[in-house]
């Protein structure tokens, strides 16, 4: 009957993308997830590095070689947390690398985990101030993308083919 021009044959599909044939195809239900997990790393990554981690590198660099002031600086110092230049250069790398990494999706879970104790520190350091609302924020995020990884949109994933 292949040659009845009323019989029903379905579409061809190809078979990197046919769960049905091909169990380590993604379904439509996880490349979903994994949209929302490159918006929510990019997302996160952009508003960090710009709100906070970028101009926190500049003033850092400038007090490091230039001697001016660092308010970062002395917000760290003025919590009595030891060696407190050595903690805010940690804690602008981290804020700018791990961003990068998060952005593109490589070593994002360690990206994430290691944001995530700069954004519990925060949390602690200013838990009955307003501010801390801002920091649960970023480590919900955080935590979501320490659970789940990057996804299957990252460089990491693309890596791992070639």
């Amino acid at each position: 009957m292949s040659g009845n021009p009323l019989s029903y044959s379905p579409a061809p599909t190809t078979p990197s993308m046919d769960y049905h044939r091909n169990p380590q195809a993604p379904t439509p239900g996880l490349l979903i997830r994994d949209a929302g997990l490159l918006f929510l790393r990019i997302g996160v990554a952009v508003l960090l590095v710009t709100y906070h981690g970028w101009d926190q590198a500049i003033a850092g660099w400038k007090h490091l070689w230039q001697q001016q002031a660092w308010p970062f600086l002395d917000v760290i110092t003025k919590y009595g947390l030891p060696i407190p230049q050595v903690i805010a250069v940690l804690a602008v790398l981290i804020m700018v690398l791990c961003s990068l990494g998060l952005f593109f999706g490589v070593v994002a879970r360690l990206s994430a985990a290691l944001l995530l104790v700069l954004a519990a520190a925060a949390i602690g350091l200013n838990f009955w101030d307003p501010i801390a609302e801002k920091f649960w924020v970023y480590a919900t995020v955080y935590f979501v993308l320490l659970l789940c990884g990057p996804g299957c949109f990252s460089l990491a994933k693309l890596l791992s083919r070639s």
